[in-house]
């Protein structure tokens, strides 16, 4: 089993960091594990100086996408731990310069996904990225050039985006609370899921940072924010159908599994909660011991382990670790922690077999 961490790739098959020589090391990465699973760390990616905003491993666990602060996308064999393909920096000439909240020349990788392997026709290996600039860029990272884009110009930044599970539409959410869904092949807009004219009917009333489309259903698309509420959409009426009260969503932590839903929220009380699709009460619940009561939990990623049926993989931002805990969130399988900057991103490979975070200092 492999796993990949922003200051490391976190493997079974190294006991030690690998050949790969890191100008910015981690002083003190320790992994503390209960029971058979364990992780050690297999290299250090290290080939930027920004901030890595987010992080995503191909569909075959091959490559592994890194997006910073400054737009700039590597493309990381995992074989060799070595860049394979670079996706430079946009130019900010392209656009108007708008209050996004950055003070940057270039505007960050906020989201991306690769595009699902029984959609690329092209034989290409196609990425989307999404940019604080309220851009959705298509690439091609073979031939490393764009493919096409979707602009929001009425939008001041994207967040998240998603593709359905036959891979044939994407959502986006952002700064202006709306759930756009594109369809990826007529690249047009399909659905614009807007804050109602009706202030009494439920809806995100702050930005939106994690959509996430249910894996059995494209017809529904959960969206949450910093507004305390997960919205429950079915692109099928024009309102949203439901909602979930209380988690705090500052980066991509809603997934689904089954009947249940995974919430990870930026602070420390209840910052880890499950939820019952079926009857939208709460589950269970966890509070991030080690974290300080005084800042909160800060979790910003966690998604539900591809490997172990039921576990949970998550990342808090304030106390710089990563955990896996079981399926009842009582017990901490691994722990990762000791990195030496704030943890921005985090990602599984869909075999399981690999776990990628980003950090601030840049390191993969």
């Amino acid at each position: 089993m492999e796993y990949s961490d922003s200051a490391s790739m976190l493997s079974d098959e190294h006991s030690e960091f690998s050949k790969f020589d890191s100008k910015r090391s981690i002083d003190a990465l320790s992994v503390n594990s209960l029971g058979e699973t364990n992780l050690k760390p297999k290299f250090i990616l290290d080939d930027s100086m920004t901030e890595i905003m987010t992080v995503k491993f191909d569909p075959t666990g091959d490559f592994l996408a890194c997006g910073t602060r400054d737009s700039a996308i590597n493309i990381y064999s995992m074989e060799t731990g070595e860049i394979y393909k670079q996706i430079e920096k946009i130019d900010p000439r392209e656009y108007e310069i708008r209050d996004t909240g950055y003070t940057d020349v270039h505007y960050p990788v906020t989201s991306m996904r690769w595009i699902p392997e029984q959609v690329t026709q092209s034989g290409h290996d196609d990425l989307v990225a999404a940019y604080a600039n309220s851009s959705v860029k298509f690439w091609d990272v073979k031939g490393e050039r764009k493919e096409f884009e979707i602009n929001e110009r009425e939008n001041l930044g994207i967040y998240s985006l998603d593709f359905s599970r036959i891979g044939d539409k994407i959502a986006t959410g952002g700064a202006d609370r709306t759930v756009r869904i594109y369809s990826d092949s007529m690249k047009k807009l399909m659905h614009e899921l807007a804050t109602p004219l009706d202030q009494n009917k439920i809806h995100h009333f702050n930005r939106i940072h994690c959509v996430k489309f249910h894996p059995e259903n494209d017809n529904i698309i959960y969206s949450g924010g910093v507004d305390n509420m997960v919205t429950i959409h079915d692109t099928r009426q024009q309102d949203p159908v439901d909602a979930i009260l209380g988690p705090h969503i500052l980066g991509e932590t809603i997934d689904v599994s089954g009947n249940h839903l995974l919430t990870g929220s930026y602070r420390c009380k209840d910052c880890i909660e499950i939820w019952d699709l079926r009857t939208l009460n709460k589950i269970t619940s966890h509070h991030w011991e080690d974290s300080n009561p005084n800042q909160g939990g800060e979790v910003i990623g966690a998604m539900f382990s591809k490997q172990r049926a039921g576990a949970i993989i998550a990342a808090c931002r304030i106390s710089n670790e990563v955990k896996i805990f079981d399926q009842n969130c009582t017990d901490g399988l691994v722990t990762a922690n000791g990195f030496n900057s704030m943890i921005y991103s985090l990602d599984q490979s869909e075999d399981g077999g690999q776990l990628a975070v980003g950090t601030k200092d840049g390191l993969v």
